[in-house]
């Protein structure tokens, strides 16, 4: 444990990092190259016009509106998971965090997928749960081993 404690986490490697930033990514790249077709397809003005209408059936609509809610907080509990994990010193001895794998939602909150590199056990998510909690703006997390694979940890994220 003292060990954990003084060697911090470190970076991860890019292609994990590409991973975690993959829907950030792909928003940032792809709905600016999607109004650019949209324009180019139909003109600026019937543009504006589609893009106006879309927004407000999004945040207009409830059942939309909830859903959108969902998956912007499946984009934010990765990054509260590996934040939390962090903190609650869930690491390998040369730092390594454990990698969210996926992330879906829930009617009660999230569900994440967790492949942990050797040294990382369900153990640890088990008694860190209320610091992972409290990372993620969760009230509960729950944890549970993959039945075949040791390695794969998924953590239910209870919000409601």
């Amino acid at each position: 444990m003292l060990h954990q404690a003084i060697v911090p986490p470190v970076r991860p490697h890019p292609l994990i990092l590409a991973w975690h930033w993959r829907y950030e990514t792909a928003l940032l790249v792809g709905l600016p190259l999607a109004f650019g077709v949209l324009i180019k397809a139909i003109g600026l003005n019937e543009s504006l016009f589609v893009l106006m209408a879309v927004i407000i059936l999004l945040f207009g609509w409830p059942p939309a509106r909830r859903g959108l809610a969902a998956y912007a907080w499946c984009l934010l509990t990765p990054h509260r998971i590996r934040a939390g994990c962090a903190q609650a010193w869930i690491h390998t001895r040369r730092g390594q965090l454990p990698v969210v794998l996926w992330c879906t939602p829930r009617p009660d909150g999230e569900q994440a997928l967790l492949w942990c590199p050797a040294g990382i056990t369900a153990e640890d998510f088990i008694a860190a749960r209320h610091v992972l909690a409290s990372a993620c703006y969760a009230t509960e997390i729950d944890v549970a081993v993959h039945p075949r694979y040791r390695h794969l940890v998924t953590l239910t994220v209870i919000r409601r």
